[in-house]
């Protein structure tokens, strides 16, 4: 059993796009990705089956590095 929350989701051409807001303090993209991409997968899976739609992309929002990463 899982619980946790999507920061922002909207639809975008008939598909959602997930974005999920980070406040880690690093420089490192490679680690958010590696520390966070299992977390967006799920959400990916969740929102599909919730809205009966497809995801067709997930996003780290880094506050620290103040860009967007595409996972």
């Amino acid at each position: 059993i899982l619980q946790g929350a999507c920061d922002c989701v909207f639809i975008e051409n008939g598909q959602a796009v997930i974005v999920d807001y980070k406040s880690d303090k690093t420089n490192d993209e490679m680690q958010l990705l590696s520390r966070y991409s299992l977390q967006l997968k799920l959400y990916k899976s969740a929102m599909e089956k919730i809205l009966d739609m497809p995801v067709k992309q997930c996003y780290i929002y880094s506050f620290y590095l103040g860009k967007t990463i595409l996972i």
